[in-house]
């Protein structure tokens, strides 16, 4: 969307009393904003309604963004009819202005013009034509030099045409600024990527390493255990010693120890619990026996 403001001055425009006044729009031909055609103009007629609103100069930049709806003490007058196509190709209409405003106007009667406040979709042509309008906001009450129907827009000429399309930015610094940020992001990910890299390599090295000892030290202990196990089947010590011994060899005996260390203890046992055999033809009294033995 491209905003168009342009101004005519007041030659053209009749005072028909109480405050009504015929006004001529806008003209055909060159003007701030490009080449106004004939052809446009009157294709862009039916904008121009009645009850088009008029105010005391245009919006500043400021103002479009917070007051959009204008501030009742610039509002000046409206439309009394449709604009209608001239004989010259210039829109033109009957407006009214209000009391309060009225005095002004007279006054400046020599001094002031008017300029559209509107709008058109599609940009102004490499030749310099501007296309025919998509919308109109308001008809303004302008300081506007010159005579003959001149179209001069003073206020668009002081702001150095930087009124651009309504609701965007520049697409030059947007693009500069989005590049700037694509750069950004570019090193952002390069780091993360390097970082992360790094650690998932780090964490897939943990990995292998740590199987690895798992796999040794439960190797180790499965040897020792088949071998304690077969020792112990071998021994041929009877169920009660062999339990003693697992248990043995589970808190940490070594195998062959407790093996022989139950082995003694069964010995002893065995001595402990013999009936003694009395050879009195030997002359071996029966208290000399349980002696021999242990026994008392």
């Amino acid at each position: 969307m491209h905003k168009l403001h342009e101004s005519t001055a007041a030659v053209g425009t009749e005072s028909l009393g109480e405050g009504k006044y015929r006004i001529r729009i806008i003209v055909p031909g060159q003007g701030s904003s490009g080449i106004y055609t004939a052809e446009n103009l009157a294709e862009s007629a039916p904008l121009f309604k009645a009850g088009t609103e008029m105010f005391i100069d245009h919006p500043t930049e400021s103002e479009e963004w917070e007051r959009p709806e204008r501030s009742i003490r610039d509002y000046a007058g409206v439309f009394l009819e449709d604009a209608t196509v001239g004989e010259d190709g210039a829109l033109y209409t009957v407006c009214k202005v209000f009391s309060g405003v009225n005095d002004l106007i007279k006054d400046k009667w020599e001094h002031i013009g008017v300029s559209i406040n509107a709008w058109c979709n599609e940009p102004i042509a490499e030749t310099g034509v501007v296309p025919v309008f998509a919308g109109v906001r308001s008809v303004d009450f302008v300081t506007a030099p010159g005579a003959g129907g001149g179209i001069v827009d003073l206020l668009e000429s002081n702001r150095n045409n930087s009124i651009t399309k309504e609701g965007t930015v520049d697409e030059k610094l947007l693009e500069s600024k989005f590049d700037e940020l694509k750069g950004e992001i570019a090193s952002l990910v390069e780091a993360i990527g390097s970082k992360l890299e790094f650690a998932v390599a780090a964490i897939q090295e943990a990995k292998v390493e740590e199987p690895a000892e798992k796999v040794e030290e439960a190797s180790v202990d499965v040897d020792s255990a088949i071998e304690a196990g077969k020792k112990i089947a071998e021994s041929g010590l009877p169920e009660a010693a062999v339990a003693r011994v697992r248990e043995a060899v589970k808190k940490g005996a070594d195998v062959d120890s407790a093996l022989e260390a139950e082995r003694a203890y069964l010995k002893e046992a065995v001595a402990a619990t013999a009936t003694p055999v009395v050879d009195e033809s030997a002359g071996v009294s029966l208290k000399e026996s349980f002696a021999k033995i242990g026994w008392k």
